[in-house]
């Protein structure tokens, strides 16, 4: 396996580790707040700096934080992003199955696990997130 990709999977590892170590925080809290201003920072630039799309929302779906990246896959801006629900990001068929899946994960009762789905570009190029 060349080095990139040994190199990027160790860093996919360490994004979903810390992924699920924040979800944690958020379910446990029932907000996105850090008690420690360098843990918060660290969180931050972990979220902003992926190069894998990131999104999250709060208890009810709402979309609170994107890093720049989904925006691009997406092709819209923070803003459109930050004014919709979780499940308008999703197919229209499979918004139901999403939106149970994502409940079941905020009340523990579904691991988190990586996921990819396939979205309909603005442009209308199919892109795999």
């Amino acid at each position: 396996m060349p080095l990139d990709w040994l190199l990027i999977l160790v860093a996919l590892a360490v994004l979903y580790a810390a992924g699920k170590a924040v979800v944690r925080v958020v379910r446990r809290r029932g907000r996105s707040r850090w008690e420690n201003a360098d843990s918060e920072q660290w969180f931050r630039s972990l979220f902003e700096d992926s190069p894998m799309a990131c999104h999250e929302i709060d208890r009810t779906g709402q979309v609170r934080r994107v890093n720049s990246r989904e925006c691009g896959l997406r092709g819209m801006t923070a803003t459109e992003m930050l004014e919709r629900h979780c499940t308008d990001l999703v197919p229209e068929p499979e918004r139901d199955r999403y939106w149970e899946s994502v409940r079941q994960k905020l009340n523990e009762d579904l691991a988190l696990v990586p996921y990819q789905r396939t979205f309909r570009h603005p442009d209308g190029r199919m892109v795999t997130l």
